[in-house]
């Protein structure tokens, strides 16, 4: 039997607390200690200030998952003995702490909600709410034949301006395992994957989002000492769980721009700008995300149409032959993340 993880090794969530940015991601290794590290801080902040969080997942399916489940949501904290003088239970998805006495006073001070349920909450009131926590945000790779919401980051905008009211009060942390690189957040604001162990600060409209990939060497070293570890040693799972290595950063079919070669269109989707670029009589193609500046754009969806745009079909014989190039080895990838995003859309013009 392993030893017990060490408190030490587990991941500090210090330096997302101190951004001083109100939009934060956080992806890494499985269990380091993201959500635990939270639903800590959550507590702290209400018995030190008053100040309540929101803890969310997608959908009410998921969140019904861990109402139904036989362990408390906040259990481990009362396991770990983290809160000695007090106690905590759940009726439905409210959240109630109380201090240890003959008298039990139970104070609310979060809520688990659904995402996608942004607009059962438009017009309530949350003044002492200080903290929304997204887990999850990142499916796995297990589940992408799943869609994510349709909508999901602007449904994320209203639920965080319900909460925060444009006060910049709620400080937003999204949790992920390292698992895919293609996601609506990292999509919506141009998010790179960066080193293990590290955090950038991105910028996006006006202002930046933090965020990190989070990782400690001597967890990395506990988790591959276990018999898990050592029975998933050098497979793609390790790389995953413990390596902290997206799914899509393989570093296949990634390739400069072929010399001569001349961009044929751009595809727009989901808001990424695509450029085709091809060379040797159509039989080499590039795709990135630097497309030519006097090409025309196609589009695929309405949500991406413009004026000026060609929107078609995705049956369209031009998508139909990219998909063959794929298929054929004929076409390669600026980087892992412009492979990742353009093979998604191919997904949906036939590519298997």
């Amino acid at each position: 039997m392993s030893s017990p993880c060490p408190k030490e090794a587990r991941w500090d969530p210090s330096r997302v607390m101190g951004s001083n940015c109100l939009f934060n991601l956080v992806t890494g290794m499985r269990g380091v200690g993201k959500t635990y590290a939270m639903k800590k801080i959550a507590v702290k902040r209400y018995i030190e200030r008053g100040e309540a969080w929101v803890y969310m997942r997608y959908n009410e399916v998921m969140v019904k998952n861990i109402l139904r489940s036989p362990n408390p949501f906040l259990g481990d904290l009362v396991v770990n003995e983290e809160f000695p003088d007090y106690t905590f239970k759940n009726e439905g998805p409210r959240m109630y702490v109380a201090q240890k006495s003959k008298h039990l006073k139970w104070e609310l001070f979060g809520s688990i909600v659904p995402l996608i349920a942004f607009d059962s909450y438009k017009g309530t009131t949350a003044p002492t709410t200080t903290l929304m926590v997204l887990d999850e945000f990142i499916k796995e790779k297990e589940k992408r034949n799943v869609p994510y919401p349709p909508g999901v980051v602007s449904a994320f905008y209203n639920i965080h301006e319900t909460f925060d009211r444009r006060e910049g009060r709620v400080k937003f942390v999204g949790l992920a395992n390292t698992a895919n690189i293609v996601n609506p957040f990292f999509q919506a604001w141009r998010i790179k994957p960066i080193p293990k162990g590290t955090g950038k600060k991105f910028p996006v409209g006006k202002t930046k989002v933090y965020y990190e990939n989070a990782w400690t060497e001597a967890y990395e070293a506990w988790a591959r000492s276990s018999e898990l570890g050592a029975l998933t040693f050098g497979t793609e799972y390790d790389d995953y769980a413990v390596g902290n290595e997206f799914t899509g950063q393989t570093g296949l079919f990634v390739a400069p721009r072929p010399k001569q070669s001349r961009c044929d269109t751009c595809i727009v989707w989901e808001g990424s700008r695509f450029g085709v670029w091809v060379a040797r009589n159509y039989m080499e193609i590039h795709i990135d995300d630097k497309p030519a500046r006097d090409v025309g754009s196609i589009v695929l969806t309405r949500e991406d149409m413009m004026p000026n745009y060609l929107m078609i079909e995705r049956a369209n014989p031009y998508l139909k032959w990219l998909v063959k190039a794929y298929q054929f080895g004929q076409m390669t990838f600026r980087n892992d993340v412009v492979r990742e995003t353009f093979l998604e859309m191919l997904s949906m013009c036939g590519l298997k």
